[in-house]
């Protein structure tokens, strides 16, 4: 009688010892969710003003192709590739945003200058006062910014009359240290709408989000 009362209290005090066990494990995941939670870096997405140049076509002709004011054209391929981006990062579990979700950028985009050549020009933020930048991204809620430099739309007579569509674009830290540079591109035989150019960049924008993961600290 005495062995088993003794074997029933062991068993109840194994029993307790495990579920303060599993308790003290799932704490341990909800704080290690939680640290996940509070250290995922957002990015905020940065058009140019006056940012689609072409070794062929000019604003007007854009416009009548594409069906875009000629006013608006560098808005609206601004907006198609922030878009697509935005998707591709949520697959990513990135949190991203745009100047336009956020409430605009005041001065930061004028002050921000475009500098180099042809299909390799890139931003710079020499020009861009510290205490701006960082209450840009603040605002944001962001650590990093994406800056789409430019859209170079290069024209190929001798590939099949070929249009390539080049995203040029930098990935800037708070400090407006440039962590990354690169471009990418997808191509078409004509000038396209902004919703076949939706459609036509997905995988490009796909591949920044994921050159840009391999270059900032989540």
């Amino acid at each position: 009688m005495i062995r088993k009362n003794i074997l029933k209290g062991c068993m109840a005090l194994l029993a307790m010892t495990l579920l303060f066990a599993q308790g003290a494990m799932a704490d341990e995941k909800g704080n290690k969710a939680e640290g996940t939670k509070a250290k995922s870096k957002s990015v905020l997405i940065v058009g140019l003003n006056d940012n689609v140049k072409s070794n062929y076509f000019y604003n007007k002709m854009i416009a009548e192709e594409t069906g875009i004011s000629a006013d608006s054209v560098s808005a609206i391929y601004n907006r198609v590739i922030a878009q697509n981006i935005v998707e591709a990062a949520q697959k990513k579990h990135l949190p991203m945003t745009t100047l336009t979700a956020c409430g605009g950028a005041g001065d930061v985009v004028d002050d921000i200058r475009l500098v180099g050549e042809n299909e390799d020009r890139h931003s710079d933020l020499s020009l861009v006062p510290e205490t701006e930048w960082r209450e840009t991204l603040d605002k944001a809620g962001a650590e990093y910014a994406l800056v789409l430099n430019q859209h170079y739309l290069k024209w190929n007579e001798e590939q099949l009359r070929t249009l390539f569509h080049i995203v040029c674009y930098s990935v800037y830290d708070a400090d407006k240290n440039e962590v990354y540079r690169g471009n990418t591109y997808f191509s078409s035989m004509y000038l396209i709408t902004p919703q076949e150019m939706a459609k036509s960049c997905k995988k490009s924008t796909a591949k920044i989000v994921s050159n840009m993961l391999k270059h900032i600290e989540l």
